[in-house]
C-alpha cells in the first residue's frame, strides 16, 4: 500500500456546520499509510503548500464540503498533482476551476434539490478543462445542503473512494 495524504476542507462555519467532514477524517485516518488534515475551507492555500510539498511517490488526495468544496477546484488549478478530488456540494458564491490534466480522477456530489437551503447554496457543478484526461463523475443528491457531509451513503462513497486509491484499484 502506497503512502496517502488527504487535504479536507470544510464549509462555511468549519466544525460546527461541517460534522460529517470531521467523521470522514476519522474513519480515512484508519487507512495504512494515511495522513489526514481537515482546514477550514479559507485555508485552501496552506493544503496546497503541504500537497506541493510531498515527495512524488505519495498519492495525493482534497476533499471538499460547501465553501470547501468549491476551494478543492483553486489547489487542482494549482497545477498539483491530484489522485483524486471529491467535491461534496460546491457552493454557487465561489467559483469552482476547471479541471485539468493534473487530476486523475474527481468525484463531485451535485445537489439537485431546489429547496435545499435558504438562502441558495451548493449547487455548483464540476467542469473540465480540455487537457482533463481524467475521469470525473458527479452524483447527483437531494439531500439538505446542511445534510450533505453527514450522509451516510455520501461518507461511505468517499471512504470508499479512498479505500481503493489507497489500495491501488
Amino acid at each position: 500500500m502506497k503512502l496517502i495524504h488527504i487535504e479536507i476542507l470544510e464549509g462555511l462555519g468549519d466544525d460546527q456546520t461541517s460534522p460529517g467532514m470531521l467523521t470522514i477524517a476519522a474513519e480515512l485516518r484508519k487507512l495504512p499509510g494515511a495522513t489526514v488534515i481537515v482546514r477550514h475551507w479559507n485555508q485552501w492555500q496552506d493544503a496546497a503548500n503541504a500537497l506541493r510539498a510531498l515527495p512524488a511517490t505519495t498519492l495525493r488526495s482534497v476533499i471538499g464540503y460547501s465553501n470547501g468544496a468549491s476551494e478543492v477546484t483553486q489547489i487542482a488549478a494549482e497545477n498539483i498533482p491530484i489522485d483524486l478530488l471529491i467535491s461534496l456540494d460546491p457552493t454557487i458564491w465561489l467559483a469552482c476551476a476547471a479541471l485539468h490534466g493534473n487530476v486523475k480522477q474527481a468525484i463531485c456530489f451535485h445537489n439537485v434539490n431546489p429547496a435545499s437551503s435558504f438562502p441558495p447554496v451548493g449547487h455548483a457543478s464540476l467542469t473540465t478543462a480540455p487537457d482533463f484526461k481524467g475521469t470525473l463523475r458527479t452524483v447527483d443528491t437531494w439531500d439538505m445542503h446542511i445534510n450533505v457531509d453527514t450522509d451516510p451513503a455520501i461518507q461511505g462513497a468517499v471512504i470508499l473512494a479512498e479505500r481503493q486509491l489507497a489500495q491501488g484499484s
